[in-house]
């Protein structure tokens, strides 16, 4: 009988700590991981002094759709036109203001995922291109 309690308690300690393991991402993290995707070279001049204050302000958002969605569009903004598929400039204005009528997380996983299909894979780092199919599986989980 001890035994099996022991295999039981050996158990729930194995799921509890994979469980721990897996972790689920949220919007911020998730929105930061792919702007750490993309090449440097594929963002404006303005980016480069901004980047880290921005990844802070993302990581102190939180849950707030308000300050999210703000965040998305100015990394938006700072992404050169020639680092995006040439239809992009035709399907932005809808982009942006999909952005601004968000109210969900639902809403905004949508748009996140348009806004890194728009970019072009010679803007997007080697390994961002091995993590990018797991990375929308998690953006789809939310």
């Amino acid at each position: 009988m001890k035994s099996k309690s022991a295999v039981v308690c050996m158990l729930a300690a194995v799921v509890m700590l994979y469980s721990g393991c897996t972790k689920k991402a949220t919007f911020g993290e998730l929105l930061i991981d792919m702007a750490k995707g993309i090449n440097p070279s594929a963002m404006n001049e303005r980016w480069q002094p901004r980047n880290q204050q921005w990844i802070e302000e993302v990581k102190n958002a939180g849950e707030d759709k308000a300050r999210l969605k703000k965040l998305l569009i100015e990394f938006e903004m700072n992404i050169n036109y020639s680092a995006q598929k040439p239809n992009w400039q035709q399907l932005r204005n809808t982009w942006l203001e999909g952005v601004t009528n968000a109210y969900t997380i639902d809403d905004l996983k949508r748009h996140i995922i348009q806004l890194e299909s728009s970019m072009l894979f010679t803007a997007q780092s080697e390994e961002w291109g091995e993590r990018r199919l797991e990375w929308i599986e998690q953006v789809n989980s939310l």
